[in-house]
């Protein structure tokens, strides 16, 4: 039996008592064995991949593409350090078992070494120089099926045989380092008039073409992935519907909070809610030319459209179909609910304290785990009260911006910059049991 909203805060104040350690269930369990195992599996790869680089390039290319390399396994060593991956035996044998399906099955990708997966909340995936990928957790969160992430890891593993990353950056540099690239920057630097609109314009030109190649790159990795998938157990039909899902989420607004909410959640003993709070600055002289690009978006988008994509994989094979089953098993729902409920401790951690509170208002609303987003509300809360008073919310809370933003998320947006900093501590206090 669901409460109504009118209950919120009767519920908030029981809850507030009780002990977060019975939501234990939520918490990534880190295996130490796995994280080294795959930490040394990733590092063992740059002896046989510089080595490779050496056999087929010249003296010159192969220093520079060891140089950014070097620096390439500097940030990931770094990101193992961090703990910005996830070695949960739950989430990484589960997407593990599907990436070694799909690898078994198609023997040509022999330079697939492994994956990681990252605790980035965003429906993403890539492919490393070092015949690593990276998929993010949020592909649980946003996705519906095994199948859908079946069809992500074989487009990356797509870029991956192609070795596109590698090759892609090999051919820049040597462009970069070519007779005529370098003799039509000495023309730039010795022109007297319009220095810098030649240099933009030799800028807009190497940047259309980049994104020219990663565009048919893409298109590449589409059909290649086609073809891994159609050697596997799992849906082909379902590499549409993870296309469309990626296109849906990649332009997805956060919606849905009410203005009752806030006053539900903020209306404390200690301090009464004010209706100022929820006032929004007014838009009517916001320019819009501010946001206007001097590179056409559409020529450097580096990922076509994905309807074009989609287009494009039903010509090839016309036995491709929209709509189909989307039906889960039990384990992936499990593991759905497992990443949705980190999602805002993922947030947290990357110190996007907003978009964490925004998760943790609209679950509230919606009565959905309220002890445990009640739990993560006090924690954002904590932080963005210290934000505000070490002067670095800025850097935690966006300004508002009607082009970009739903109008829930600019009253969202709008709330946090109307609290004052003792009001903002109140709160932080009602919701937090202890204060630094």
């Amino acid at each position: 039996m669901k409460f109504c909203l009118n209950n919120l805060s009767f519920i908030i104040f029981l809850i507030g008592f009780i002990s977060f350690s019975q939501h234990n269930q939520w918490t990534l369990n880190e295996n130490e064995t796995l994280q080294k195992e795959v930490y040394n599996s990733f590092f063992e790869t740059k002896e046989l991949l510089y080595a490779d680089l050496k056999d087929r390039h010249s003296r010159k290319i192969y220093k520079l593409m060891i140089e950014e390399l070097d620096e390439f396994y500097d940030e990931f060593d770094k990101q193992f350090d961090d703990e910005k991956f996830v070695f949960d035996n739950r989430l990484y044998d589960y997407t593990n078992d599907v990436f070694q399906k799909i690898v078994a099955a198609n023997p040509e990708i022999a330079n697939a070494k492994g994956l990681l997966i990252s605790k980035e909340t965003t429906l993403n995936a890539y492919s490393l120089p070092n015949g690593f990928i990276v998929v993010h957790i949020g592909l649980f969160y946003w996705l519906q099926n095994q199948d859908q992430m079946a069809s992500i890891i074989a487009h990356e593993l797509g870029h991956n045989v192609l070795n596109h990353s590698l090759n892609h950056r090999t051919e820049m540099l040597i462009e970069e380092n070519s007779r005529a690239s370098k003799k039509k920057l000495r023309k730039i630097k010795r022109s007297r008039k319009g220095k810098s609109i030649k240099a933009r314009e030799a800028f807009k030109s190497s940047l259309y073409a980049t994104s020219k190649y990663k565009r048919e790159n893409e298109f590449q990795a589409d059909s290649i992935g086609y073809h891994f998938i159609e050697n596997t157990v799992f849906d082909k039909n379902q590499i549409i519907s993870s296309m469309e899902l990626s296109s849906m989420y990649d332009s997805l607004q956060p919606v849905g909070l009410n203005a009752k909410t806030y006053m539900q959640l903020f209306d404390l003993k200690k301090q009464t809610f004010k209706e100022e709070w929820l006032e929004i600055e007014d838009l009517s002289n916001y320019n819009y030319d501010l946001l206007k690009s001097r590179f056409l978006k559409d020529s450097i988008a580096t990922h076509p459209d994905m309807e074009v994509r989609i287009e494009n994989l039903i010509q090839q094979f016309p036995n491709l179909e929209r709509n189909t089953n989307l039906k889960a098993e039990t384990d992936f729902i499990e593991l759905k609910k497992l990443a949705k409920m980190h999602r805002v401790v993922s947030l947290f951690e990357d110190e996007l304290y907003s978009h964490s509170l925004y998760e943790c208002l609209y679950r509230i609303q919606n009565e959905d785990e309220i002890k445990y987003y009640t739990y993560w509300l006090g924690k954002n809360l904590n932080q963005l009260y210290h934000s505000r008073r070490d002067y670095t919310f800025n850097k935690h809370v966006s300004r508002i911006n009607p082009k970009n933003q739903s109008d829930s998320y600019m009253q969202f947006l709008s709330f946090l910059w109307n609290l004052s900093t003792p009001e903002l501590e109140t709160m932080a206090e009602h919701y937090n049991n202890t204060k630094d």
